[in-house]
């Protein structure tokens, strides 16, 4: 299965996902999948793992838009999909939405 049926179901089912990009290990729910000058992106929750910036406890800096095909090993994991509750989702850069959390 492509990276991007893997997100794009990932989104439908409200789904964790591990993934690895640029050698950091994460685990993300994918919100919103779309383009970006016509390159697939997809944005996501990431609440744990790896990250250059670091994964913080507060909710708004773990925001993360990734160009689809730049992303290793994405699979489906168990757990809630994050955040919980009412959030505020900052604005992900993707200019053509095609799916939506």
């Amino acid at each position: 299965m492509s990276n991007y049926v893997t997100i794009q179901k990932a989104i439908q089912n409200k789904q964790q996902i591990f993934a690895i990009h640029n050698g950091y290990r994460r685990k993300m729910c994918p919100h919103l999948l779309g383009t970006i000058n016509g390159v697939a992106h997809a944005f996501f929750y990431q609440f744990d793992g790896e990250s250059s910036s670091g994964v913080s406890k507060e909710t708004a800096l773990n925001w993360r838009c990734f160009q689809v095909d730049e992303l290793r090993e994405v699979h489906y994991i168990e757990g809630p999909f994050l955040p919980k509750g009412k959030f505020v989702m900052p604005d992900s850069g993707i200019d053509k939405i095609e799916v939506k959390a």
